[in-house]
C-alpha cells in the first residue's frame, strides 16, 4: 500500500463488512449513528456540514470531494445533491482534485464500510460516476482495492460493471495481485489458469460478504479476479473485440432477404426433386451444394431475435448480460438483433433500449434508482410505489410505438388483458399495424409490469409476466405469424434468451402449507411462485430449445444460477450485489459447454456474417 492509499484506508477489522439496505443503515455498528441519520436536516457528529453548508472558517462551500474525504456527507445528502444536474457536485462527480490526484469514487475506494459503500452506490446510481476513472496516476478504483488487497471492495466493484481488465503503464488488476503475491510464475494466462478451482468448487455457498477485508492471502485475491475474467494483457481503455468491424449492422432489408431465400429455397428443391429422378454422384453433390447455399443465408442473413424475462428488480442480471454481449460484439444490442421482445422487467429493458436511446451502464443506474425509490416504498398488499413508477416511465419513455416513429428494430412487449370473458397475452408492438401498435411507450412499460403483489393493475392490464414470463415460444409465433401474413420468407438465424437469474429449490424457504399460508400477503404468492417456477421453467425453457431445433434456428439461453433467493422487489444491497457477483461468475465461466462465457461467444460467432 503506498502512502496516498494508507492516509485514506482504513482497516475495518478481522470480520470484514456487509452491505446493508438503504433503510437499516442506523442499525450498523462500525460507524457513528450521526453518520447513518436519513431524515432531513440531520446534524453530523463534530460539527459537520450537511447538503452545501460552507466551511466553518470561511465562505466557501466544502467540494464534492472534500466532503467525501473529511466522512461529513450522508448517503441521502449526496442522492439529493446529485439529482440536480445543475448542481457543482454534478460537475464534480468525475473530476480529478488536483491536490490529491483522486476523483470522488477513489476517496469512497479507500473508505471499505457500509457508510462508504452506500455513497459508492448512491454516486454511481444518481451521478453518473465513471466506475473506471483514473487517478492523476492512472489507477482505477479496482486497482486501489486490490492494492489494498480488499476483497469485499474488489467485489462490490466488479458487481456494479468495473472493468477488470483495465490497467495502466502496462499492468493490470490481476497482474498486480500476482506481484503482491510473489508468485510470478502464473503471471501467464492460459484457459486453465481462469477459474482455476472452478466455479462451483470455488465459490458454492460464498456470497459477496463472505470474504475477510482486507485479504490475509494475496493469492485469494488472484483467484477471485481469475473468477471473473481479469488477465495480466494489459488493456487501456474500454474492451472491444477485433472483429467488430465485420459484425452486420443497419436495418434488415426484408424484402429482398426473402427474395434472395426464396429462389435459394426454390433452387434447392428443383435438385432435390432432380436427384431423386437421377441420383448420380454429380446431380447429388448439386443438390448438397443448393441445400448449404440455403443455410448458410438462413444463418448470415436471417433475423436475430432477443428475449428478455421478467423478473423486477433482478432484470440486473439481464443488463450485466446485455453489458457482456456489447463488449463481446463491439456493437449495441440495437444493432444486433432485429427483433427484441420483452416480459414486465424484461419489457421495460427493451423499450428503454429502444425508445429511451439507453446505454447499458443507464439503465442499470435507472434498475437502481427503481430499486430505491420505487420497491423501497412498500404497501400494505404492494411491494411497489406505482405512482413513483409511472413518474420514472413518464420521463424516461416518451412518444408513441408505431411504424412511423420507429420500425428498427421491432419490438414487442407482452402485457396480459383483462374481460369478462377471461385473460389473454398481448403484444404491444411497433409493427404490426393493429389494436396494440400505436399505444403511449410508458404506458406500455407501466402495462407489462403491473404484476398484482408488486403494483396495481394498469387500464385491465397486467404483467405480461403472468403468462409468459418467458416470451419465446409466444414471440416465435407472433414473428412467424407476421411474417407469413405478408407472404414473406423470412427465415429465422438465432434466437437469444435471457434470463433473470434461477434458484435452486434447496435454498428456497421451506413453508408449512397447513399453517403459513394462512399469511396470505407473505407465504401465498411466494408458495405458488416457488411452485410455478419449479413446474413450468425447465418445462418452458425445454420448448423453446425443442422448438427452435425443430425449426433449424439457433437457439442460446443464458440464465445464471444465483446462490439464494432474490425477491422481485429486493432492496436489500447485500443481496443484489452479491447476485451482481454470481452473474459475473457465470459469464466468465469456461469449464462446461452450457458455461455463460462460451454462450457469449457463441453469440459473438452467431453475430459475425462470415460471406
Amino acid at each position: 500500500m503506498d502512502e496516498l492509499s494508507a492516509l485514506f484506508f482504513e482497516d475495518p477489522g478481522e470480520d470484514g463488512i456487509q452491505l446493508v439496505a438503504d433503510d437499516d443503515i442506523s442499525s450498523h455498528s462500525d460507524q457513528p449513528r450521526e453518520y447513518f441519520q436519513e431524515e432531513q436536516g440531520a446534524l453530523l457528529s463534530d460539527g459537520a456540514m450537511g447538503l452545501g453548508e460552507d466551511e466553518p472558517d470561511g465562505n466557501v462551500p466544502m467540494s464534492l470531494h472534500q466532503l467525501i474525504k473529511k466522512r461529513k456527507l450522508l448517503p441521502s445528502e449526496l442522492k439529493e445533491g446529485l439529482g440536480n444536474n445543475r448542481s457543482e457536485w454534478a460537475v464534480q462527480v468525475n473530476e480529478v482534485d488536483r491536490s490529491t490526484g483522486l476523483a470522488p469514487i477513489h476517496y469512497i475506494s479507500l473508505h471499505v464500510d457500509a457508510y462508504t459503500t452506500l455513497l459508492l452506490l448512491n454516486l454511481l446510481t444518481y451521478g453518473n460516476a465513471d466506475i473506471d476513472a483514473r487517478a492523476a496516476d492512472g489507477k482505477t478504483a479496482l486497482m486501489l482495492a486490490v492494492q489494498a488487497r480488499n476483497i469485499r471492495l474488489a467485489k462490490v466493484l466488479v458487481a456494479l460493471g468495473a472493468n477488470v481488465n483495465i490497467g495502466f503503464e502496462g499492468t493490470t488488476p490481476l497482474r498486480m495481485a500476482i506481484e503482491m503475491s510473489g508468485n510470478l510464475e502464473n503471471s501467464t494466462d492460459n484457459e486453465d489458469q481462469n477459474d482455476p478451482r472452478g466455479f462451483e468448487e470455488t465459490f458454492h455457498g460464498e456470497g459477496v460478504d463472505d470474504s475477510a477485508s482486507p485479504s490475509k492471502e494475496p493469492q485469494d485475491m488472484v483467484h477471485v479476479l481469475r473468477s471473473v475474467g481479469a488477465t495480466t494483457h494489459y488493456q487501456e481503455t474500454q474492451q472491444q473485440s477485433e472483429y467488430a468491424g465485420d459484425v452486420r449492422m443497419g436495418k434488415l432489408d426484408t424484402y429482398k432477404v426473402a427474395k434472395v431465400y426464396t429462389e435459394l429455397n426454390e433452387s434447392m428443391i428443383a435438385k432435390k426433386a432432380a436427384y431423386l429422378h437421377n441420383p448420380s454422384p454429380s446431380v447429388a453433390r448439386e443438390a448438397m451444394e443448393a441445400l448449404a447455399r440455403v443455410e448458410v443465408y438462413r444463418r448470415e442473413h436471417g433475423s436475430r431475435i432477443l428475449c428478455l424475462d421478467g423478473g423486477g428488480v433482478k432484470g440486473l442480471v439481464q443488463i450485466e448480460m446485455l453489458r457482456q454481449i456489447e463488449q463481446r460484439t463491439g456493437k449495441r444490442i440495437v444493432e444486433l438483433f432485429d427483433w427484441i421482445v420483452g416480459s414486465s422487467t424484461g419489457g421495460i429493458i427493451a423499450l428503454a433500449l429502444v425508445y429511451g436511446n439507453m446505454s447499458v451502464t443507464n439503465l442499470q443506474r435507472l434498475y437502481l434508482r427503481l430499486k430505491r425509490d420505487v420497491f423501497s416504498r412498500s404497501g400494505i398488499l404492494q411491494k411497489g410505489d406505482s405512482n413513483q413508477l409511472e413518474r420514472y416511465l413518464k420521463e424516461l419513455l416518451q412518444g408513441t410505438m408505431d411504424t412511423n416513429r420507429m420500425s428498427y428494430p421491432k419490438v414487442l412487449v407482452s402485457a396480459v388483458k383483462q374481460s369478462p370473458t377471461g385473460i389473454k397475452l398481448i403484444f404491444f408492438n411497433n409493427c404490426f399495424e393493429d389494436d396494440y401498435s400505436k399505444e403511449e411507450v410508458w404506458k406500455v412499460a407501466r402495462y407489462t409490469s403491473a404484476a398484482p403483489l408488486y403494483f396495481s393493475s394498469k387500464d385491465g392490464y397486467l404483467d405480461g409476466g403472468l403468462l409468459a414470463d418467458n416470451p419465446t415460444e409466444d414471440a416465435l409465433t407472433a414473428i412467424q405469424n407476421f411474417y407469413r401474413k405478408r407472404e414473406m420468407q423470412i427465415p429465422i438465424s438465432l434466437v437469444v434468451s435471457l434470463g433473470s437469474g434461477v434458484t435452486p429449490i434447496k435454498n428456497q424457504k421451506a413453508v408449512n402449507v397447513t399453517t403459513d399460508l394462512w399469511n396470505v400477503p407473505s407465504q401465498v404468492f411466494p408458495f405458488l411462485k416457488i411452485v410455478g417456477e419449479a413446474l413450468m421453467k425447465p418445462q418452458t425453457d425445454s420448448n423453446n430449445q425443442s422448438r427452435c431445433v425443430e425449426q433449424e434456428i439457433r437457439y442460446i439461453r443464458l440464465d445464471p444460477p444465483l446462490e439464494r433467493e432474490v425477491d422481485s422487489a429486493e432492496t436489500d444491497n447485500d443481496k443484489l450485489v452479491d447476485m451482481l457477483w454470481t452473474t459475473q461468475q457465470y459469464l466468465h465461466s469456461s469449464r462446461e459447454d452450457s458455461s455463460g462465457q462460451k454462450k457469449i461467444d457463441a453469440i459473438y460467432e452467431a453475430c459475425i456474417t462470415k460471406m
